[in-house]
This record gives C-alpha cells, sequence and structure tokens, in this order.
C-alpha cells in the first residue's frame, strides 16, 4: 500500500498486527511490519522511537528506493528503558531525501506501538559521523599516528548496548 508519511514533531500509534511480514537487512529475520517515510528539507538529525509497545519491537531506517534500499542503521532496545521492548535510532538527514522507516518486531512477535518523530539541528555533522563515510588511513610502522576530531553535531547512536555521540576512525596496516 506504500509508507505513511511523518514529519518532524510528530507521534502516530500503528500496530504491526496482521501486517504483511518484511525481512530485515542481510535477512536477520522477517516478522509482521509497517512502513513510514519522512523527507528531509533540512539538515536535521532525526530522532525516531517506537515506544508503547507490548511486543518486542524493532525499528530499521532506509534511504533509496524500495527496489533499491540502503540500510542507514537499525536498532531493538533503548538502553534507558526498563522492559526492553521499545526501539530507537537517530540518523542524520540530508535535504531533499526521504527515508524509509521499519517498524516490526523480534523473531515474528508483533503488535501496538507508538512512533515519535523529533527532529534538532546540532549543526554540521562531522565527515567521519557514520563509518561508511570515513577513508581509512594507512598506519606506518615507527610513525605515530594522532586522530583528532570532534563529535559536535554528531549523531546520537542508540546502537549496540551504547547510548552517545560516537564518531568513526579506520586505519589499515601495510605490515606487521
Amino acid at each position: 500500500a506504500g509508507a505513511i508519511p511523518l514529519t518532524c514533531y510528530s507521534s502516530v500509534t500503528g500496530t504491526t498486527n496482521n501486517a504483511t511480514a518484511d525481512t530485515t537487512f542481510n535477512n536477520a529475520f522477517s516478522s509482521p511490519g509497517v512502513w513510514y517515510s519522512i523527507s528531509h528539507t533540512s539538515n536535521y538529525v532525526v530522532d525516531a522511537r517506537v515506544s508503547l509497545t507490548n511486543f518486542n519491537s524493532h525499528i530499521s531506517v532506509y534511504s533509496g528506493t524500495c527496489d533499491n534500499f540502503h540500510l542507514i542503521g537499525q536498532n531493538d532496545i533503548i538502553t534507558e528503558e526498563a522492559d526492553g521492548l521499545d526501539s530507537r535510532f537517530a540518523f542524520r538527514g540530508e535535504p531533499g531525501e526521504t527515508y524509509y522507516l521499519l517498524v516490526n518486531g523480534i523473531g515474528n512477535s508483533a503488535g501496538n506501538f507508538s512512533i515519535t518523530i523529533s527532529c534538532s539541528d546540532n549543526g554540521p555533522s562531522p565527515v567521519n559521523d557514520y563509518c561508511n563515510y570515513v577513508s581509512p588511513v594507512i598506519l606506518t610502522l615507527g610513525t605515530p599516528q594522532v586522530f583528532t576530531g570532534t563529535t559536535l553535531g554528531a549523531t546520537t547512536d542508540y546502537s549496540n548496548y551504547l547510548f552517545g555521540t560516537f564518531v568513526w576512525h579506520a586505519f589499515s596496516i601495510t605490515t606487521c
């Protein structure tokens, strides 16, 4: 039927009960899911929170088109939340881009939820805000390498059971 459009500072209720099964990135699992979309006009950080759930929820965020999605990220837990059923993911949107959000459950779980979208302008993001934008530095034996930068404007990361703003660095080794 198509993705349900959302806007910054909106909140809607939904259900995955009786929804079509959707497969998450890398075929991690398939469960009933509901799709949402948000189109960006500014360089805002979008914070998507799935809450008030009665099932173990999961959220995935994609860019691209339905036949050629690119995973931005996904999460199935909020560390500051007691029951472990809610999910949350924040990402920096690019102006003119449409993002697709899939809300589904871990395993084959389904149920009711509320999705809330918040947006904030944290200034320009660091070049290394996302792992896939980092260029590796080549390390040379005997030559120290200092990594510098800032987390100001970095996207809040809710994945891997961590909570905070992080940036990425990468390196390659030429010899052992």
